[in-house]
């Protein structure tokens, strides 16, 4: 768990665990079909759609309160908000091919919880994409001194030594 870059200072669930959950969910449905066909699937989506759907609106709910969607990046948070944003970007796109999938495909049992699906990804996605901006924001040149050149991130890692190990 991260701490949180909120201005309470809590700590709290973060995008990256709320993705692993909704990753856990896709695999265990996947499970569940092949083990027990599509009657099965049914028959088991039925007694567990309401404990998914209150585990799914507080989530969202948790995730609005504590996930501003619009992020800034100051000295204190921006470790930490750099891990936080490598973790989860190899996620993005296993999120969107679920935000993507056409809810004819899905069990009509489940069409309320995915729509919460959605928008949890929703809110991870524009809150990755407020930090990605940030993140460019930050590497752009903010100085008139001939003397003074911004060097991008990405230019830095290339002028690295290549024998040293570098960590954040």
């Amino acid at each position: 768990m991260y701490p949180s870059a909120h201005p309470s200072g809590i700590l709290i669930e973060n995008s990256l665990e709320t993705a692993d959950i909704i990753l856990s969910i896709k695999g265990l449905y996947i499970g569940v079909r092949k083990i027990f066909g599509k009657i099965g699937t049914v028959a088991l989506t039925l007694m567990a759609v309401l404990l998914l759907r209150i585990l799914l609106w507080f989530l969202k709910k948790r995730l609005q309160k504590d996930f501003p969607s619009k992020v800034k990046i100051s000295a204190e948070n921006y470790k930490i908000l750099k891990k936080n944003q490598e973790d989860i970007e190899p996620k993005i796109a296993a999120l969107i091919k679920i935000k993507d999938t056409n809810i004819k495909n899905v069990p009509w049992v489940l069409h309320g919880s995915f729509r919460q699906i959605r928008s949890i990804i929703s809110l991870i996605e524009n809150r990755n994409n407020s930090l990605n901006q940030e993140l460019i924001l930050l590497n752009e040149a903010k100085t008139s001194d001939k003397n003074f050149r911004v060097v991008r991130e990405s230019e830095l890692w290339k002028m690295r030594t290549p024998h040293y190990e570098y960590r954040l």
